[in-house]
């Protein structure tokens, strides 16, 4: 195999216009007295024998009747011990896991299988003729599925030709895409360079100021950027409340840099945040987020 790293990206459900995520819904249940530990899968396609895999993913388990959440190697028919689980509820924030496969299974073609278990269900009966729904708060959710044909440890932190900037506490590399893209597909373009890859956070007037500066050190940048460069920043869940998103949370951030009358939501339908003036260091302005433009992405990681 020539690349080094192969990784396959599982597609999954729409459940919002600017994210997709695969889930059990625990509403409509199963129609019974007693069932519970109601289990759902979701299977890879094959992949071929290699000396090593790594999974990764991100996770949500949220809620009492939540029960658990297990990654399977599928050799043949058979699932064997679970290579990863977590149980019970684990909040609304989500989780990055990553699960190394044991030679054992990677030497002969796998499945990967997720298998998560709820105890929601619906009861019903002849009587009854209208399922009434059960233990509901039981909500299993993942996201952005990586599989890399190498051990977990040994996938670069950054993408290829990213650049890097070092803080006290967590660094972070950037990649500047200059094809421009729309902010949704941006998003997905970020998450698809790996499973800690985002639209960039920019939380610091040092953070501004690098970008900045690295923009106007490339003259390709220079150009690419003239009319802006995406972030993850919107206010589609508040009007006027910008907040970081592309990670399935919402994160504010005290610092700004906005330019003079901006945000202005010209036609009720600017809600995403570009790092817009670039004769003027390229302060923020809203637009709207169908628009084409260039984008970073960023991935942070904690400084050694």
């Amino acid at each position: 195999m020539k690349e080094r790293f192969r990784t396959m990206h599982l597609s999954v459900s729409s459940s919002h216009p600017s994210g997709n995520y695969m889930y059990i819904d625990p509403l409509p249940g199963d129609k019974s007295f007693t069932q519970r530990d109601r289990a759902f899968y979701l299977a890879s396609p094959d992949f071929r024998p290699a000396p090593a895999y790594c999974v990764r993913f991100w996770y949500n388990m949220y809620g009492a009747d939540t029960r658990s959440l297990q990654v399977y190697a599928k050799v043949g028919s058979g699932f064997g011990n679970a290579m990863w689980r977590n149980y019970g509820n684990q909040g609304e924030t989500w989780h990055l896991a990553e699960v190394n496969v044991d030679p054992e299974f990677s030497k002969q073609p796998f499945k990967v299988v997720f298998e998560a278990v709820t105890d929601a269900h619906s009861l019903s009966s002849q009587w009854y003729p209208f399922s009434h729904p059960v233990d509901t708060d039981g909500d299993i959710a993942i996201d952005d599925v990586y599989v890399y044909n190498t051990t977990c440890k040994d996938i670069p932190t950054c993408p290829p030709g990213a650049i890097t900037r070092k803080g006290a506490n967590s660094s972070s590399c950037y990649t500047f895409h200059t094809t421009p893209k729309s902010w949704y597909k941006s998003a997905l373009s970020c998450r698809q360079e790996g499973a800690t890859s985002r639209l960039v956070w920019v939380t610091s007037q040092e953070e501004q100021d690098f970008i900045v500066n690295t923009t106007k050190q490339h003259a390709g940048l220079k150009a690419a950027g003239q009319y802006g460069w995406y972030t993850s920043g919107n206010d589609e869940r508040s009007e006027g409340h910008f907040d970081w998103t592309d990670t399935g949370l919402f994160y504010q951030s005290a610092y700004s840099d906005w330019h003079q009358g901006q945000p202005n939501n010209v036609a009720n339908n600017q809600d995403c945040l570009l790092l817009q003036y670039a004769g003027a260091d390229y302060e923020w302005g809203d637009v709207n987020c169908n628009e084409a433009h260039p984008f970073i992405c960023e991935v942070e990681f904690p400084t050694v």
